[in-house]
């Protein structure tokens, strides 16, 4: 279906010529799924978006690449819109920024039936209408009417996929269609993807460097360095029998990534303290305004030096948990403490000065980096608002020093976000924010663009932090490995509420709450022969709306213990352990055992 030729990309950058893609050939056949890996910056996106004509940049491609015997390079743009358009579907790997923000749902997916299949404005939103429900979409009527912004991740995924089904096209590439999703909402687009393709019998590429992604979906893989091709050949062959180097220490990356960091003790006095907090956001439901609860009754410490997890799925209240914890929201309920002091009592200087000693990265780095800033502009911005004693040659040593440690050059210092991949990207915002030494790290999502190798770098980077100047962390990751490496304990959140606390090892070894349990079923396991039995007993749907909340348990719908008592009242927060708490009424904690 798809054959690329000694593809080659040369960029012109400020230092002169930088290829990106280097002499690069392979095939994706018909219905098959070809996985392509490789580090960030390895010129996986770029070989794609070059061979299809997308490149943001301009660039010298050469090569040949043929769409089912077609030259596609040297086509005129148009005539190249039309045969895309109707042959080749694209998923992305964030839906936000590739949706359209003021378009409603229905029209987006409308759109291409109408330009490349004529489909009258109808029509095309019948079908519209078929392929969300197509795609698993819950309450595919009302979605259709909303914008991108009113659905969570995995409903935005969803529609990227729909859209991208819309004409049928007999070739889906996937750049990392699954990277910024939480475990359970992966595994449902995952199992989605493999019922399209038998379905379908359509070609794919997937791009990704997510070897457990690979193991479910590919037949084939082909492993990326550089630009150029390092190895390829059938999944088992070269997820289980390896046989260049580069793939086994991509390979020996994961999994030492799944395994344990050394934990570091932490010292008493909590860094960070929410007491009792509620949030709300109003939300327009056509005449009427309603409350959407984010998060409820949230009760949550994190002790001076101490890696705080926090898990669960999209929408549960994770990035809300963030920032109402830098108080860059202001709960409705409840009480944010920073080193004992409340940012609410504090006067405007003070408040200044005490937030330099908290920071954080945020998931989506491009959203999160000024588009016109320098890398070496946006990693001194925070020395020059707070370290006003250092002169520029100051400033300039230390934003290298840091760049080195996070795994940069120091000639991507004249460069644009624009410029730099995802993974670079994303270490250029955790280098901006480590830069002040923070006594308190918030990271949301802060690996979900990162390779194998670079998030055993970064972890490692965490926890050197932790032992050299005792800042403490609040994790949120949807990387269930990566929060069993780091953090001392894990809270797991559902639909804003608190189902389980627990020590790391004891909650993945022993999880008491169902979700939990749920949870941790749906860790994606590096091996073809594993991973598609998996995806097959995936549990469809998304979780209840937190607008419509269901009465009781949130999660006893979905709960295979789930009794009466469940639909008559929430459970309450209990000790279950020793160390460990949970809010379900079918477990039983030190308490009932003295009854």
């Amino acid at each position: 279906m798809l054959a690329v030729e000694d593809l080659r990309v040369v960029f012109q950058g400020a230092e002169g010529l930088a290829p990106a893609v280097d002499g690069l050939s392979f095939t994706v056949r018909r219905g098959e799924c070809l996985g392509v890996v490789g580090e960030s910056g390895a010129g996986k996106s770029q070989a794609f978006l070059a061979a299809l004509g997308l490149l943001s940049c301009p660039a010298r491609v050469t090569g040949r690449v043929r769409l089912g015997g077609q030259e596609l390079l040297g086509l005129p743009e148009r005539r190249l819109d039309r045969i895309l358009g109707a042959r080749v579907g694209l998923v992305f790997q964030d839906p936000m920024t590739s949706l359209t923000p003021h378009l409603r749902v229905g029209d987006q997916i409308a759109e291409p039936l109408r330009r490349h299949l004529g489909l009258g404005a109808r029509e095309a939103r019948g079908r519209a209408l078929q392929l969300l429900e197509r795609v698993r979409l819950a309450d595919a009527g009302r979605r259709m009417r909303q914008y991108p912004h009113e659905l969570s991740g995995g409903m935005r995924q969803r529609v990227m996929i729909a859209i991208a089904l819309a004409c049928d096209p007999q070739l889906l590439v996937l750049d990392e269609p699954t990277t910024a999703l939480d475990v359970t909402l992966q595994a449902q687009i995952l199992t989605l993807l493999a019922d399209l393709k038998r379905e379908r019998g359509m070609a794919m590429a997937l791009i990704t460097h997510d070897f457990g992604v690979v193991a479910g979906l590919a037949e084939r893989v082909a492993v990326l360095r550089a630009g150029r091709l390092i190895e390829q050949g059938s999944a088992a062959e070269v997820l289980k029998a390896p046989r260049d180097p580069y793939t086994r220490q991509l390979l020996h990356a994961l999994a030492g990534h799944s395994g344990e960091a050394a934990r570091v003790s932490a010292p008493d006095g909590a860094a960070l303290a929410l007491c009792g907090i509620r949030v709300s956001f109003p939300v327009a439901r056509g005449w009427r305004r309603q409350a959407l609860r984010a998060l409820d009754a949230i009760d949550l410490t994190l002790g001076a030096g101490e890696a705080l997890g926090v898990v669960g799925e999209s929408g549960c209240g994770k990035s809300t948990l963030t920032r109402a914890a830098l108080y860059l929201i202001r709960p409705e309920a409840g009480t944010v403490l920073w080193m004992g002091r409340s940012p609410a009592a504090l006067p405007g200087g003070q408040l200044r000065r005490l937030r330099r000693e908290l920071q954080i990265v945020f998931q989506d780095p491009l959203a999160s980096l000024d588009p016109h800033l320098t890398v070496e502009r946006l990693v001194a911005e925070p020395l020059e608002i707070h370290r006003p004693d250092l002169d520029a040659r100051g400033r300039l040593e230390q934003v290298c020093r840091m760049l080195e440690r996070v795994g940069l050059d120091r000639t991507l210092l004249t460069r644009r976000p624009h410029e730099l991949s995802g993974g670079q990207c994303q270490r250029v915002g955790i280098a901006r924010a480590m830069i002040l030494k923070p006594r308190v790290l918030v990271c949301d999502e802060p690996l979900s663009a990162l390779d194998a190798p670079t998030q055993a770098q970064v972890l490692a980077l965490l926890a050197e932090l932790r032992r050299e100047q005792g800042t403490s962390l609040l994790f949120v990751s949807h990387d269930l490995s990566s929060v069993r490496r780091l953090c001392d304990r894990v809270l797991v959140l559902y639909l804003g509420r608190m189902a389980e606390l627990a020590p790391a090892q004891a909650l993945f070894t022993a999880p008491h709450h169902p979700y939990t349990r749920e949870l941790l079923a749906a860790i994606a396991v590096a091996d073809p022969d594993i991973q598609p039995a998996r995806l097959a007993q995936v549990r469809l749907g998304e979780p209840p709306s937190a607008l419509e909340v269901p009465r009781g348990c949130a999660f006893r719908m979905r709960c295979p213990q789930a009794t009466s008592l469940c639909a008559e009242r929430v459970p309450d927060w209990r000790r279950s352990a020793e160390d460990r708490w949970v809010a379900c009424h079918h477990l039983r904690g030190p308490a009932d055992d003295m009854l």
